[in-house]
C-alpha cells in the first residue's frame, strides 16, 4: 500500500513539473510573440497617413506628398519640415534686405503644417495614437503562430495599454540639409544638425530640436532613425517621454507600446512590448520639389539668359547667378553649379514668361514657356528685387522669393531695340558674339570660382560654428564640473552640519535618556515603596482577620463558660455546695483558659477589654474585678447560723483560720 501511495504522488509531481515547464515555455513564446508584433506595429505606422486639405496644403506640399491620394505618413512629415525650414530661411534673409511679407507667409506654412489643432502634424498625431490601427498589425503577426504548450489560450490586442512616447529628442530625422542651400545670413542654429555621420557628408536635421525663425516660431521634426530599422526599446526609458517635447506647436510621436492578454484559461497573463521606427533606406534632401523661378522678358531680341543677364552692366551677373544657383538647388539639391550655369547659357529666351522649375517626368531641371503644376496664379515674390543696367544697354531684375505657394523668385529682363543689321553689323555682331562667349566662359568661371569661394567661406563659418559648439560645449562642461564641485562642496558642509545635529541629539538624547532613567528609578523606588506598603497593609490586614478569628473563638469560649456558669448557679440554688463548688472550678479553669488566648492575642498586638464575670447565688456573690493584667474573683458561700459562730470563734483565735473554714471557701482567680 506504502508503494502505490508513493508511487501516485511521484506520477503527480511529475505531471505538475511538466505542466509548469510547459506553461514557462507557452509564456516565453508568448512574449516573443508580443516582441514580434510591437515590432510590426512600428513599421505600420511609418505607413499611417493624412490627407492634406485642399487650400494652402496642397497648394505648398503635393509635390511631397505620396501618390496613393495626396497623403502625408510619417516620413514625408519630415520632408514637409524640410520644405518649411527653407522657406523659413528664405524669408529670414529677406526679412534681413527689408521684406515686409517674407516672414509672414513663412509663418502661415508653419501654422498649416504644426502650428494649430488643424495643421498635418495634430492630425497625424491623432492618427498614431489611435489604438484600432495598431490592432490589425499586432493581431495579424501574433495569429501566425499558436501558443500549443498552453492549451485553450488565444493572444489578443489590447487597445487600454497601447500608448505613444517621444523618445530620442536630438537623434536625426530622414532629411539632410545641404549648406549650398542656405540662402545668404540664412542661420539654422548650433546644434539643429548633425554632424556628419558617413562618407556622404550628409547632415541631418535633429528631431524633437526647436529651430527658432526669427524669433517667430520653432520648427521641429520627429526623429526616425535614418540607417536603423524597426527596433524595441525598454519600458522605463519608453515611459520617460510620454509628454511632447513641443511647448507651442504639435509634433508627431515616434514610440509605440503595444500589450497583449491571454483569453481563455489564463485572463491575467499580459505581456507588453515597446518598439520605435526606423527608416533604414529611406531619406531625402530638404527640397521644395514643386518650386520654380519665374523669368519675364520684354523686347524682341533673342538671347540666352545668362547673356541678357551680363548686359545688364557689370555687377548684374555676379550677384543674381549666385541667387539662381541656390534657388535652383532648394529645387533640385543634387543639381550641380555648372549644370546650371550651362542650361542658363545654353537656353535661348523666346516668348515674354518662361520658368526655370524641375520637370515632373525626368526629373531634370528645365528653362520652358510652359508652367508648371505647382504654379498659382496672383502669386507674387515677397523679398527685395536687385536692379541692374540700363535702358540703352539692358536692365536685369531680381526679386527673390521665400517659397510660398512655390515662388522662388522673379527674373526680370528688358533689351534694347536695335535697327535691322547691315553686313558690316553682322560682322561686329559676330565679333560681339565671341566676345560674349568668351566673357560669358571668363563669367562661369568667375561664377564656379565664386561658388568655391561661397563653398570655403560656408565651410569656415561650419568650422567656426563647430568650434564655438565645440567651446560652448565646453564651458558646458566646465560649468557642470564646477556645479559638480559646488554640489560636493554643499554636500560635505551638509554632511558636516548633518553629523553636528546627529551629535547634538545625541547629546540631547543622551541627556534626557540619563533623565528618563533617573525618572524611571524615581517611579521603580514609589512602586516599590508602595508594593511595601500594600505588602504591609496585606499583612495588617491578615493579623486583624486573625485577631478577628481569635475574639470570636474567644466570645464562643465566654459563651460556653457563661452556660456552665449558669448551670453553676442553678446547683447552688438548689443548694447543693459540693457540686456548685466543683462547677465553680470547672469554670474558672475554662475561664483560665479563655485569659490565656487573650494574652496571646494582646502579644500580638491587639488588647481585649477587660471583663467582669459575676454569679449571684442566693445568699452569695461571685465577682470578678480587672486589676490591670491580673484581677481576683472571690466566690462568696452562704453560711447558716452555726458555721457563723464557728467562723467567728476561729476570727477571733486567729484570722488565718478563715483560710479553712468549711462553712466558707473562698477562692482567687487571676485573669492575665
Amino acid at each position: 500500500m506504502l508503494v502505490i501511495c508513493v508511487s501516485f504522488i511521484v506520477c503527480m509531481l511529475a505531471l505538475y513539473a511538466i505542466a509548469a515547464v510547459s506553461f514557462l515555455g507557452g509564456a516565453r513564446k508568448f512574449q516573443d510573440m508580443t516582441d514580434a508584433a510591437a515590432l510590426s506595429v512600428a513599421k505600420k505606422e511609418l505607413k499611417v497617413s493624412v490627407a492634406l486639405t485642399p487650400g494652402i496644403e496642397a497648394e505648398n506640399f503635393s509635390t511631397l506628398a505620396k501618390q496613393d491620394g495626396g497623403t502625408v505618413d510619417l516620413l514625408s512629415y519630415n520632408r514637409v519640415i524640410g520644405q518649411l525650414l527653407l522657406v523659413s530661411l528664405n524669408a529670414q534673409s529677406e526679412q534681413a534686405d527689408g521684406s515686409m511679407s517674407a516672414l509672414s507667409h513663412a509663418n502661415q506654412l508653419w501654422y498649416a503644417v504644426q502650428g494649430s489643432d488643424q495643421s498635418i502634424g495634430k492630425r497625424l498625431s491623432n492618427r498614431l495614437e489611435n489604438a484600432e490601427l495598431a490592432y490589425e498589425p499586432f493581431q495579424n503577426m501574433v495569429n501566425l503562430q499558436s501558443l500549443t504548450m498552453i492549451p485553450g489560450a488565444s493572444p489578443n490586442f489590447s487597445s487600454s495599454q497601447y500608448k505613444v512616447s517621444y523618445m530620442h529628442a536630438g537623434d536625426n530625422t530622414n532629411v539632410y540639409l545641404d549648406e549650398s542651400q542656405l540662402p545668404p545670413g540664412a542661420d539654422v542654429g548650433i546644434g539643429s544638425l548633425s554632424k556628419p555621420k558617413d562618407l556622404s557628408g550628409h547632415r541631418y536635421i535633429k528631431g524633437y530640436t526647436g529651430i527658432n525663425i526669427g524669433g517667430v516660431f520653432n520648427i521641429q521634426g520627429t526623429p526616425v532613425m535614418p540607417g536603423c530599422a524597426p527596433h524595441l526599446v525598454s519600458q522605463r526609458k519608453f515611459t520617460e517621454h510620454l509628454v511632447s517635447p513641443t511647448k507651442d506647436g504639435f509634433v508627431p510621436p515616434n514610440s509605440f507600446q503595444s500589450s497583449a492578454r491571454l483569453d481563455g484559461k489564463h485572463p491575467n497573463l499580459k505581456f507588453m512590448a515597446c518598439a520605435m521606427v526606423g527608416s533604414l533606406k529611406q531619406s531625402f534632401p530638404a527640397s521644395i520639389p514643386g518650386g520654380y523661378i519665374e523669368i519675364q522678358k520684354s523686347g524682341t531680341e533673342t538671347a540666352s539668359v545668362l547673356e541678357l543677364i551680363d548686359r545688364a552692366g557689370v555687377g548684374a551677373a555676379p550677384t543674381i547667378v549666385p541667387q539662381l544657383v541656390q534657388r535652383a538647388k532648394e529645387i533640385q539639391p543634387e543639381l550641380s553649379e555648372d549644370d546650371f550655369i550651362e542650361l542658363l547659357n545654353n537656353q535661348k529666351v523666346e516668348g515674354s514668361k518662361l520658368y526655370i522649375s524641375r520637370n515632373e517626368t525626368s526629373g531634370q531641371m528645365e528653362i520652358s514657356s510652359k508652367a508648371p503644376q505647382t504654379f498659382i496664379s496672383g502669386t507674387s515674390p515677397d523679398g527685395t528685387n536687385k536692379h541692374f543696367g540700363t535702358e540703352q544697354n539692358g536692365i536685369a531684375e531680381f526679386t527673390p522669393s521665400s517659397g510660398y505657394n512655390n515662388l522662388l523668385g522673379l527674373l526680370t529682363l528688358r533689351t534694347n531695340e536695335k535697327a535691322p543689321a547691315t553686313n558690316n553689323d553682322k560682322a561686329k555682331e559676330k565679333e560681339e558674339q565671341q566676345r560674349n562667349k568668351d566673357r560669358m566662359k571668363a563669367i562661369a568661371e568667375d561664377l564656379k570660382a565664386h561658388a568655391q569661394a561661397i563653398k570655403a567661406q560656408q565651410e569656415e563659418k561650419r568650422s567656426i560654428a563647430e568650434a564655438l559648439q565645440a567651446q560652448q560645449e565646453e564651458q558646458r562642461a566646465q560649468l557642470q564640473l564646477n556645479i559638480a564641485k559646488t554640489n560636493e562642496r554643499n554636500a560635505k558642509e551638509q554632511m558636516l552640519k548633518d553629523e553636528a545635529a546627529l551629535a547634538k541629539a545625541e547629546a540631547h538624547h543622551n541627556k534626557t535618556g540619563e533623565k528618563k532613567a533617573e525618572q524611571l528609578k524615581r517611579l521603580a523606588e514609589l512602586a516599590m515603596q508602595r508594593a511595601q506598603k500594600e505588602m504591609e497593609l496585606a499583612l495588617a490586614t491578615k493579623a486583624r482577620a486573625e485577631s478577628e478569628h481569635r475574639l470570636s473563638q474567644i466570645n464562643q469560649n465566654k459563651a460556653l463558660a457563661d452556660l456552665k456558669v449558669e448551670q453553676a448557679d442553678k446547683l447552688l440554688a438548689s443548694k447543693d455546695l459540693r457540686l456548685a463548688a466543683q462547677a465553680v472550678k470547672t469554670a474558672s479553669s475554662e475561664k483560665t483558659t479563655t485569659n490565656t488566648a487573650q494574652d496571646k492575642n494582646v502579644a500580638n498586638g491587639r488588647r481585649p477589654a477587660p471583663m467582669s464575670l459575676s454569679v449571684n447565688v442566693p445568699g452569695s456573690s461571685v465577682q470578678s474585678q480587672p486589676d490591670g493584667m491580673t484581677s481576683a474573683a472571690n466566690i462568696i458561700l452562704p453560711q447558716n447560723e452555726e458555721s457563723k459562730r464557728i467562723e467567728d470563734e476561729r476570727a477571733s483565735n486567729d484570722d488565718s483560720s478563715r483560710d479553712h473554714a468549711p462553712t466558707a471557701i473562698v477562692q482567687n482567680y487571676k485573669w492575665d
